[in-house]
């Protein structure tokens, strides 16, 4: 009996497609611990059921703990897949030759590692990237994770996101877990110094309650997705970023109640300020509620969601695998209904492909035929995933640039950063990494002032132009190197001239962490081992000894830093 109502029930109900078809994003997160994209045969079924289910994207997981299901350049494959094949490029082939074509958005675990132990992997090389309490604990009861205040840690993972977007013809990229594990955690040593340096402090902890402890965690999740974004922009400019963000518990009733959000509050993620900023295209905030217990929490997220999207989109994130599917049919009914200001999310996604709803007695059910065909029959249809118009039509440009000290190519922590122009006044420091950038600029001149700590301040100027990103690279203070543009003046030198070459592409890459790479005609050797190699379309500065070897021109002993990369071809 209870089986012919559950089929009454999903006749009954309406198609949530809007009349005229308008886009929306309509998405299933997949995850790697489960059936997805494994083998062949795995992703189409899943491509099968997505179609069935009328949806036109998949967030599809390739790095779970610091693995990867494709072939990256910089992390070992994960394990529970065959040698030669490639998931994402079978999924990108079959998703996008095939009608209709689906959206394949790359999720990358950003902060969680967990405990892989191949040896090339970040936990095995680098321990000292992980974040600890107060109490010098790895593991937060969820997860290992990266500390992004570590230079080191944010550096390796922004490179793993630009990776896929450099090798792969992804839709989007997606950031998971981009967060502290909570208030006493963000305690790795070389943070805490970073920390300690920019206050003026003497050296030890901050107390993990101090409002400016917290504010500094924030700006280091802050600063790895800004990165990311406009690099993407700069490597591919179509590609999307998203991100799954934190809700957990009621949401924020008013405005002001966001600052009190564990999001904002205890794992330092401050989404609401990323949207405000424009650094990800899409916020798809977790909204993971059973329907019979906590419907009100979600609305009231669902309501603030909905509100807070500014220029760019948000998705509605429901949590299908805590509810039967004629309640994940109830949230997903009001999650197109409007605010009473008026807003509307532009999607939503589901969580998860793999575990699809609960049964009656609550058990949770892998896989179920009748959760993809209910979708089917509740979106009425296939409809396009909505254009985002500030990068298919853009109107603003993008600065972002790497400030290094020119005696050691160290990067120039705690330099203030001030830009104005064109109706515009904004400030960052650079993060540990150098970098620095601002986003959806108006096109037009801007003065940029650049403050080092302890050294005069010196102000150029800078050209944005809508749809692009202006790099502005500098050096600070005086090198005893030689600076050189080309070859042809590096070739007029004497051998043993410590010598400056900024701004060069790489042409070949490194074999791994250890070896040369080619700068064109000249090689680079880098003493020692690198964390991550150099690849071809980086572009770097390098300092070191100018040599001759068999009439090839050699930089010896060198240090090379990322400064940009080349768009993708």
């Amino acid at each position: 009996m209870t089986r012919w109502l559950f089929v009454l029930t999903l006749c009954l109900l309406p198609a949530f497609a809007t009349p005229s078809g308008e886009p929306q994003m309509r998405a299933i997160w997949v995850d790697g611990f489960n059936e997805g994209i494994k083998t062949p045969e795995q992703v189409d079924t899943l491509l099968a059921r997505v179609r069935q289910a009328g949806l036109n994207a998949v967030v599809v997981q390739v790095r779970k703990s610091a693995d990867a299901y494709y072939n990256s350049h910089y992390e070992p494959r994960a394990s529970d897949i065959a040698e030669g094949f490639d998931p994402l490029a079978y999924l990108i082939q079959k998703a996008h030759g095939v009608k209709p074509y689906i959206q394949v958005h790359t999720w990358l675990n950003t902060c969680a590692v967990g405990r892989n132990r191949h040896p090339r992997s970040l936990q095995s090389r680098f321990p000292n990237y992980l974040s600890l309490s107060d109490m010098g604990e790895d593991y937060d009861g969820e997860a290992t994770k990266i500390d992004p205040g570590h230079p080191g840690a944010a550096d390796w993972t922004f490179r793993t996101y630009l990776d896929v977007i450099r090798h792969y013809d992804v839709d989007g990229i997606h950031f998971d877990f981009v967060r502290y594990g909570g208030e006493r955690w963000g305690y790795n040593p070389v943070s805490v110094q970073r920390y300690n340096e920019r206050r003026g402090r003497p050296e030890g902890f901050p107390f993990f309650k101090s409002e400016r402890f917290k504010q500094w965690r924030r700006d280091q999740v802050t600063a790895l997705v800004r990165k990311t974004y406009l690099y993407a922009w700069t490597v591919n400019p179509k590609v999307l970023v998203s991100a799954a963000t934190i809700t957990w518990g009621n949401g924020p009733e008013t405005d002001d109640a966001w600052t009190r959000a564990a999001a904002y509050s205890r794992v330092y993620q401050d989404w609401r300020g990323w949207m405000e900023e424009g650094i990800l295209d899409w916020n798809i905030p977790m909204c993971y509620y059973n329907e019979q217990k906590h419907a009100r929490w979600l609305d009231n997220w669902m309501r603030f969601v909905k509100d807070h999207q500014y220029r760019h989109y948000a998705a509605v994130g429901l949590g299908n695998f805590l509810n039967p599917i004629e309640d994940t049919l109830k949230q997903l009914q009001r999650v197109w209904e409007p605010t009473p200001r008026g807003n509307k999310p532009r999607g939503v996604c589901f969580y998860s492909y793999a575990t699809t709803n609960t049964d009656a007695e609550g058990k949770e059910q892998k896989h179920n035929p009748a959760f993809y065909e209910a979708l089917g029959k509740a979106f009425g249809g296939w409809v396009p995933v909505p254009p985002a118009m500030w990068k298919e039509k853009p109107v603003n440009g993008h600065i972002k640039g790497t400030i290094l000290h020119a005696d050691t190519l160290d990067p120039a922590d705690h330099t203030l950063v001030v830009l104005k122009g064109m109706g515009q006044e904004r400030e960052q420091y650079v993060d540990g990494t150098g970098f620095f950038g601002f986003v959806h600029l108006p096109p037009g001149e801007y003065r940029l002032t650049v403050q080092p700590r302890g050294a005069k301040a010196l102000t150029l100027k800078v050209k944005v132009e809508a749809g692009k990103v202006t790099t502005c690279n500098l050096l600070l203070g005086d090198t005893g190197a030689k600076r050189v543009k080309n070859l042809a003046e590096l070739s007029r030198l004497p051998e043993g001239t410590q010598v400056l070459l900024t701004e060069w592409a790489v042409t070949s890459g490194m074999p791994g962490t250890t070896g040369d790479f080619q700068l064109g005609e000249v090689t680079v050797r880098i003493p020692g081992e690198l964390p991550l190699p150099f690849l071809a379309g980086d572009v770097v500065t390098v300092m070191g000894t100018l040599r001759r070897e068999n009439g090839q021109v050699v930089i010896d002993g060198a240090k090379a830093v990322l400064v940009d990369m080349l768009p993708r071809r």
